[in-house]
């Protein structure tokens, strides 16, 4: 079994990408500069842009204003991973995708919707609780 796990900053429990004994394959796609380690690290953007956004979201006003915009951390995440291609063909071979942060779930409900569109069901879930209850699932 394949399992895709989405995390920008690469921190999270690492029990279901350590489940190897047990038959799961996992990649982690984070973000490059991410303190932990991902089997497929994206560049993050940068340019003025980027910057601007990263000045309006100190206060809680302007991370309301930036998540409504295409420079909101999430979808600045889905547009790193659709362009790589080596994310596209781990998405591509996944029974499972994990979202395991907020920023990630937008990718994987894109993945999961260009998976569907595909005639190719894909279970796509936020967190590892339901990423264990959804490889459960599979194994049944």
């Amino acid at each position: 079994m394949r399992i895709v796990i989405l995390s920008p900053s690469t921190v999270f429990d690492d029990s279901l990408a350590s489940d190897a004994e047990a038959g799961v394959a996992a990649t982690v796609v984070g973000w490059a500069s991410g303190p932990g380690g991902a089997d497929i690290e994206l560049p993050r953007p940068t340019g003025p842009l980027r910057r601007l956004a990263s000045r309006v979201s100190a206060s809680a006003i302007g991370r309301e204003l930036v998540d409504v915009t295409p420079l909101a951390p999430s979808r600045a995440y889905w547009r790193a991973m659709r362009d790589d291609p080596a994310v596209a063909a781990a998405v591509e071979q996944a029974d499972v995708i994990v979202a395991t942060e907020r920023d990630a779930a937008y990718a994987a409900w894109r993945w999961h919707d260009r998976l569907r569109r595909k005639g190719r069901h894909v279970a796509a879930v936020y967190g590892v609780p339901a990423a264990r209850a959804a490889i459960e699932r599979l194994r049944a």
